[in-house]
């Protein structure tokens, strides 16, 4: 029986990673690594803080909406060529909130479908060896 594959994405606005899952016991396989040419500190990457005008109270800074446009057009042109290609059937996106809402952005509607599960964290730098546990609500890995 052929494996379902499925492929994990792990984003942030500085750096992409591609793994691959074949099926239950399989683990995780890094595929590739897209860095960002030009990356940009976004909110979910580095929370900004700023001085209340009146008093000692700090507030959140939100970035501003299209500094990571262009670097999760790129995944998304990406992953949409590799799906109609055929090297994967399903897709678990797995980024920061803001970040996540831009790659939805710039998801085609076959794209959008492949998805199977979205988490809303930053994982690009944990190490590979903990990543799995981080998906075993989405994989049986």
């Amino acid at each position: 029986m052929k494996p379902i594959l499925t492929w994990i994405l792990i984003a942030n606005t500085e750096k992409a990673k591609i793994f691959e899952h074949r099926g239950p016991g399989s683990g995780l396989t890094l595929l590739t690594e897209i860095d960002n040419p030009a990356p940009v500190k976004s909110f979910d990457d580095q929370q900004g803080r700023s001085f209340d005008s009146f008093g000692s109270h700090r507030h959140k800074m939100e970035p501003p909406l299209e500094t990571a446009n262009p670097f999760f057009g790129e995944i998304a042109n990406r992953l949409r060529k590799d799906l109609e290609k055929g090297r994967f059937e399903r897709l678990v996106l797995c980024a920061g909130p803001h970040n996540l809402g831009f790659l939805r952005q710039q998801m085609d509607g076959a794209l959008q479908k492949a998805v199977i599960a979205e988490m809303t964290k930053n994982l690009v730098n944990t190490p590979e060896p903990s990543l799995a546990s981080h998906f075993e609500d989405v994989l049986p890995v």
